[in-house]
């Protein structure tokens, strides 16, 4: 069976997880899910030694496609990074334009409003300090308040066509924006359900690897498959260096 066909089959389980058991990796996925397969094989050998401390065997039988689904789920979860890129790219090339739209719209306003000074000073003006981020919000601030005085604009000669231009192009920013923020409801979705996957996968490793340590207490070589590697020596690293004082 595929991996995306295991990952639906799975699918129900996962999103029933409770909030508590639910979190991101602690590790480089790719580390993990090794570690996960080593697991799998290392338990072979210990059956009869682990189904003595209680160990559902079932648990065991299902690592395989827990770790198909975990790794589909990851490859979602990466192909939604890459959109994040994508996204940043195109938010960037469209900024100048967006900047030219808004002068536009200014250079519009203040000829029609020219002889009315309340329209005029309610215009949402800029300043020369305003960052990208905040070109989005004030360029729908300019539309709104453009289609709010329509009517003055087209006396002008304004063409009608301006203020959608600059609203469409809002939006698309905004849209842009969120997804390279990793903030678009798509990314949040495959964010998630990495994150349950890897936690459904989690569950099984920690309780087999609990049973583990428990039935080879007293046999290090053994006890070690029941451990993570990566763990280990981050931790290791991670450790200050002794201080052995003057000799």
């Amino acid at each position: 069976m595929t991996s995306d066909r295991i990952y639906e089959q799975l699918r129900p389980q996962i999103e029933a997880l409770a909030p508590q058991d639910l979190r991101g990796p602690m590790a480089p996925m790719g580390y993990y899910l090794q570690e996960a397969e080593d697991l799998y094989y290392w338990t072979q050998a210990d059956r009869a030694t682990l189904r003595t401390t209680g160990l559902e065997w079932d648990l065991v039988d299902q690592l395989p496609q827990r770790i198909a689904a975990t790794r589909y789920a990851q490859s979602l979860w990466n192909a939604s990074r890459f959109n994040r890129t994508d996204s940043l790219k195109q938010y960037i090339l469209l900024l100048p334009e967006a900047y030219n739209q808004r002068t536009e719209l200014e250079r519009h306003m203040k000829f029609a409003f020219h002889n009315e000074p309340q329209v005029l000073e309610g215009m949402p003006w800029t300043t020369d300090d305003l960052v990208d981020t905040q070109l989005i919000g004030n360029l729908r601030a300019l539309c709104a308040y453009a289609n709010e005085h329509r009517k003055m604009l087209l006396k002008v000669g304004m063409n009608p066509e301006t203020i959608a231009k600059a609203e469409h192009l809002a939006e698309r920013l905004e849209t842009l924006l969120l997804t390279a923020n990793e903030q678009s409801p798509e990314a949040l979705s495959a964010k998630s359900m990495r994150d349950a996957a890897y936690s459904y996968l989690r569950l099984a490793v920690e309780e087999i690897r609990r049973h583990g340590q428990y039935a080879f207490h007293g046999d290090q070589e053994r006890a070690e498959g029941y451990t993570s590697a990566y763990s280990h020596t981050y931790r290791r690293q991670s450790e200050p260096p002794l201080f052995h004082g003057a000799l």
